[in-house]
């Protein structure tokens, strides 16, 4: 007797319903799913090209994605919303695209910024798990 199974794997749509964020944002360019605080949780950052804002939501646990809202929350944050300021949006430049990745190997994470006139760009040193501080890569 010959036994034959068919194994049907068939995608699930896990998706909730929408929610609104951050209600204050008027022009957003970008936006970046990323585990921006070191929870294991995907945050968001969304830079906002109106208010030249670069704008967070921190997840909570058992919430989703980007269940939490704010602008610069917490101190490493806060710091990189000074050196968008300060160093990129200041002036005739702003982000159209981020991406968040270990550029330089050492264990935490780099923020990308491709920037406006094209072919210009980017990177300012993400939060790092150890000290805390950022900085403009150069």
């Amino acid at each position: 007797m010959l036994l034959a199974a068919l194994l049907v794997i068939a995608p699930t749509q896990d998706f909730s319903a929408p929610r609104i964020l951050e209600s204050a944002v008027s022009g957003p360019s970008t936006t970046l799913a990323v585990d921006w605080d070191g929870d294991g949780l995907r945050d968001t950052l969304t830079y906002d090209y109106r208010l030249r804002r670069l704008l967070y939501a921190r997840s909570q646990p058992g919430m989703g994605p980007g269940s939490g809202t704010g602008s610069g929350t917490g101190q490493a944050t806060s710091r990189l919303e000074t050196l968008f300021a300060a160093d990129l949006v200041g002036g005739p430049l702003s982000p159209v695209q981020l991406q968040a990745v270990d550029l330089d190997g050492d264990g935490d994470l780099d923020l990308y910024a491709a920037l406006q006139p094209a072919g210009s760009a980017a990177r300012l040193d993400l939060y790092d798990q150890m000290g805390g501080s950022w900085s403009l890569a150069q």
